[in-house]
């Protein structure tokens, strides 16, 4: 098969059909010549933009990572940092980007899923700093955390609906942020 597209879109429906990959099968059975198949390329082509399988998971969780990242600037740059609203908005963002995702996070080492988490710690950790929070918002933080990751867990398990669990997270949160 030969590949007829520039270099760069190789790469990215490489990435693309490298997270469906990852996703459908885990990095253990991971392959690349059904990353090829799938991205329409030549076997050999995943070798020419990736050392081997694991230098494309990797590139493939580094692009998962630059679109959180992009998405948690976005709504940093149209909420006041460190408001309620914005930790709102981080922590249902956080659920629908693991949900869209189908929870990336099983194929995340604890460094790679803490840094998932790093803008919701900052934006709590700024929000429990202008309240003057004893403890620096260490227990909102685990509670908030808690609570999102929960409701990914049971909307991709499917013992959840998707719009109930957004609705009814959005008002716990609420209570939470309340009584904090």
């Amino acid at each position: 098969m030969k590949d007829n597209f520039a270099d760069g879109s190789i790469r990215k429906r490489l990435l693309d059909a490298g997270l469906r990959e990852l996703l459908a099968h885990g990095p253990a059975d991971f392959s690349l010549r059904r990353v090829a198949a799938a991205a329409n390329v030549s076997c050999a082509a995943p070798y020419r933009h990736f050392k081997d399988k694991d230098e494309l998971i990797h590139a493939v969780i580094a692009e998962i990572r630059e679109d959180w990242v992009l998405l948690t600037a976005e709504i940093g740059r149209v909420y006041q940092r460190g408001s309620d609203t914005h930790v709102t908005q981080l922590l249902i963002a956080g659920v629908r980007f693991w949900i869209a995702g189908n929870n990336f996070a099983p194929f995340l080492a604890s460094a790679e899923l803490a840094e998932f988490d790093t803008p919701i710690v900052e934006a709590i950790d700024a929000l429990a700093s202008a309240r003057g929070c004893a403890d620096g918002g260490k227990a909102l933080t685990a509670s908030l955390l808690s609570l999102m990751y929960g409701t990914v867990t049971l909307v991709i398990s499917g013992r959840l609906d998707g719009d109930f669990a957004l609705k009814n997270m959005r008002e716990e949160i609420a209570k939470r942020l309340e009584e904090f």
